[in-house]
Parts: structure tokens; C-alpha cells; sequence
């Protein structure tokens, strides 16, 4: 069934968003817009200094009982000592090489693939994407671009294959310690949840890979790097900021109500002095504890708190970290954080918006923000709804509309609440750059 939507023109959408209790989600393409060094192909490129600087000055620290903080000490110390090795450009390159060639053996060789499905490791989602299914796009990318400029959000999936391998018979497949990659993972996973238990899960799997010291590191390293030497807290640093036309960003903000990024950056604080509800986590100059873990770094005098940021895929970053750590929120030591489903529950059934327009969104990202946006909705059953798309290219469009499509597998109810009541529409990004971006 094809999904139904309307184009809107730039007057419309202004007149819709000043009319209704509105709010707005930025992704990153609006960051983009700031400093065309958030494009993932130049990300890649200052990798190899993002690792220099957590080499040199990042801060990990563990706030809890005497065995969780041990433990999560030996995993980190211990893929330290691996990726200690590290000294080049050349050396980060072969680290995320031996990443892609071990999920290549995986991918090609039935046997595995067989074990892996039927041992329970390769989830399903519910809009038909497994975690096999985003090996492969890993590989896809790495061919297609380079390993550097993979999706970050993917990353973690490799360390997560690693350790679900680990539990394989000898003759289904025997990890290679020569690899780098394979040995870090292995080498930060000596401290385990699920020593105990009598039998492995895919969940059991996922739970290791958050609390593995590679996976801690790619947290450091992904957040670090988009930082760009701290522009993402003083994001008047960023290359076009006096190039856009600030005010008119303004005015385009303060028809909104609510506004919300899924960015780690403060650049829509710094461009409305405005409340900003950061749905993955945010860069801070207070300290934070999230998951009893402390992560920070310090470029020049400034320290810089990286304890909320997520990077990492939907099954472990997005689905157990971030549960975890909000079911921890407020507890001491845990700071009082909310991350997405919370705050979007909160905008449309508390806050009573109706119209949602997302900015700079990459629908292969951020479909657990289409599908909450949904379901809390059509639980509260709110009158006159509206989701905006606002896509750059017609690929962006085509995508978000399969995947918003793909997520539309509620109950009867829900799902026809959904498809009738929810209003869907799209507008070119372009007018609302052609108007409110360029400068005077």
C-alpha cells in the first residue's frame, strides 16, 4: 500500500506551523548547513585527529559498585591496550579494515549466516531491517566510499557480531586474534553481564556490546570527531556561520513551540536562546553521568561532557543503552537525562503538539523517531496531526516515504489511526534554505 501525501509550499507550511501547536526535530543536514565538514565523507577525513585527541585528552570515569566499575575498568583498559597500537592514519584505516574484512567472512559464508538465525543474533525489526541486513550495508559503504566514512551509527553492530561469534562451535567459525578489531572486542569484553546464565540470546549479546571497551571507545572517537575541536559547543567557529543569515534562522524558529534536534551540538540554543531538547544526547560544559559512566574530553581549557551523546546502532545504542540509562536517570549517580521516546512522549501527549516537521532527518537513521512519532499519535489520538518532511533530494524523499511506510505495523487500530488520521506531508528543503538561510 503506498503511502498518501501532500506537497506544501513554503507559504502553507509557515502558515501551519504559526497556526497549530507545533515543533520542529533538526537532524544533522541542518548542522550541514553550518560546516560542510559534518558531511560524512570529510568526517572520515579527521578521524585520525578525533583519535589523537581522545588519545590525549579524554576523561572516562566509573561511578559505582566495587564490581560493575572493576569491570567495566578491565573491558576499557583492555581494548586500550590494543588499540594503543594505533599511531598513523594508516593504523586507524587497517583498524576499521579488519572490522569490514572479518563482517565480510560472516556475510559469505552460509554456514555462519545459518548458525547466527538460528541461535537467535540476527533480530528482525519490525519494518523488515535485521542486524545481517546492516552487516551488509557496513560492507556496502565501506566498498562503495571508504571504511572511514561508514555511518557511524552502524559501527557498533560489528563489535556486537564479534562477541555473538565468540559463542560459535569450532566448526562454524573460529575468530581470528590476529585481527585487530577481533582482538580489541575480545580483549574488552572480559567483564561479562551474562557469565552466569546457561544460555546465550541475542539480547544477552547486545547488552555485552554496550559495556564492551571497543564500543566505549567508538562512543569517545564518533563524538569527539563531530565535535570539531569544540565548534559543536561554540558553534560560532563553524565555517558558515557568518556566511547565513542568523536572524531570518530565528524567525524561522520562533514559529515553533517546541524545538528538538537529534544533534549533539548547541547551535539552535546559540541561534534562539531557546530551551533545545537534544533526542540523542548533547555536548555539555556541566559534567554528567549517564549508565553510572562519566565520558568527557578537553580541547584548550575547555572541558566538554560527552556522557549523554548515543552514537551507536538501534538495537544496542538506541534501544538497550538508552533504556538503561533512562531507567537510571535520576538515581544517584545519574544525572536527570531524558533521550527520545521520553521527550517525545512528553511534546505530544503532555505538550499537545499536533504538527511535526522534521529538518535534516536521514530516515535510515532516525526510524525509531517516525515510528515513536506514530505510535504517540495515535495513543493520543491527537486531532488534526501533521508530520512534515522536508527533503533535500528526491532520494531522501523516497526514502523517508518506504520507511515511514515500513513502520505502520501496529495493531488494526493503531495502524489505521495511522494511515487516516495522521496527516502526512513534504516540502523541498530548498525554499526554506532559498528564505531563511542565505545571507543578507
Amino acid at each position: 500500500m503506498n503511502i498518501h501525501y501532500k506537497e506544501l509550499t513554503l507559504s502553507e507550511i509557515e502558515k501551519l506551523i504559526s497556526d497549530t501547536n507545533s515543533s520542529i526535530i533538526c537532524g544533522n543536514g541542518f548542522s550541514i548547513n553550518f560546516d560542510n565538514r559534518l558531511l560524512m565523507n570529510n568526517l572520515g577525513k579527521s578521524l585520525y585527529r578525533a583519535h589523537c585527541t581522545w588519545k590525549a585528552h579524554s576523561n572516562y570515569k566509573i561511578i559505582s559498585n566495587a564490581t560493575f566499575k572493576d569491570g567495566l575498568k578491565i573491558n576499557y583498559n583492555g581494548a586500550i591496550k590494543i588499540i594503543n597500537r594505533i599511531k598513523s592514519e594508516d593504523d586507524l584505516e587497517n583498524f576499521f579494515k579488519c572490522a569490514i574484512a572479518f563482517a565480510c567472512q560472516v556475510v559469505e559464508d552460509g554456514n555462519v549466516v545459518k548458525w547466527i538465525n538460528e541461535n537467535g543474533f540476527n533480530s528482525n525489526l519490525v519494518f523488515g531491517v535485521s542486524q545481517i541486513d546492516i552487516l551488509n550495508e557496513i560492507i556496502s559503504q565501506a566498498k562503495t566510499k571508504s571504511v572511514l566514512c561508514v555511518n557511524y551509527e552502524y559501527w557498533s553492530l560489528v563489535v556486537y557480531f564479534v562477541l555473538a561469534l565468540s559463542n560459535a562451535p569450532d566448526d562454524v567459525y573460529i575468530l581470528d586474534k590476529t585481527n585487530i578489531f577481533v582482538d580489541a572486542v575480545l580483549t574488552g569484553g572480559q567483564y561479562s553481564f551474562i557469565k552466569q546464565q546457561s544460555k546465550l540470546s541475542g539480547a544477552s549479546i547486545i547488552a555485552e556490546t554496550v559495556i564492551n571497551g571497543v564500543a566505549i571507545y567508538l562512543r569517545f572517537l564518533f563524538a569527539i570527531n563531530i565535535l570539531i575541536d569544540g565548534s559543536g559547543v561554540y558553534i560560532t567557529e563553524y565555517s558558515n556561520w557568518d556566511r547565513l543569515n542568523i536572524s531570518k534562522i530565528n524567525e524561522l524558529f520562533s514559529k515553533f513551540d517546541h524545538l528538538l534536534t537529534t544533534n549533539y551540538d548547541l547551535l539552535i540554543e546559540n541561534i534562539t536562546s531557546r530551551r533545545v531538547r537534544h533526542l540523542h544526547g548533547e555536548y555539555s560544559k556541566n559534567e554528567n553521568v549517564v549508565f553510572y559512566q562519566s565520558m568527557s574530553v578537553l580541547l584548550g581549557m575547555s572541558k566538554i561532557d560527552l556522557s549523554t551523546i548515543i552514537v551507536g546502532d538501534y538495537f544496542g545504542g538506541k534501544t538497550f543503552f538508552i533504556n538503561t540509562a533512562q531507567g537510571c536517570a535520576g538515581k544517584f549517580p545519574n544525572s536527570s537525562v531524558q533521550f527520545y521516546s521520553k521527550i517525545l512522549e512528553d511534546v505530544i501527549r503532555k505538550q499537545k503538539t499536533k504538527t511535526i516537521v522534521l529538518f535534516g532527518l536521514c530516515a535510515d537513521n532516525d526510524y525509531h523517531i517516525i515510528r515513536d512519532l506514530q505510535v504517540y499519535m495515535g495513543l493520543e489520538k491527537t486531532q488534526n496531526a501533521e508530520i512534515v518532511f522536508c527533503y533535500y533530494d528526491e532520494y531522501a524523499k523516497n526514502g523517508f516515504l518506504d520507511v515511514y511506510e515500513k513502520c505502520i505495523t501496529y495493531s488494526s487500530e493503531l495502524s489505521d489511526f495511522v494511515r487516516n488520521n495522521i496527516k502526512l506531508s513534504l516540502i523541498d528543503s530548498k525554499e526554506i534554505l532559498g528564505k531563511y538561510f542565505i545571507s543578507r
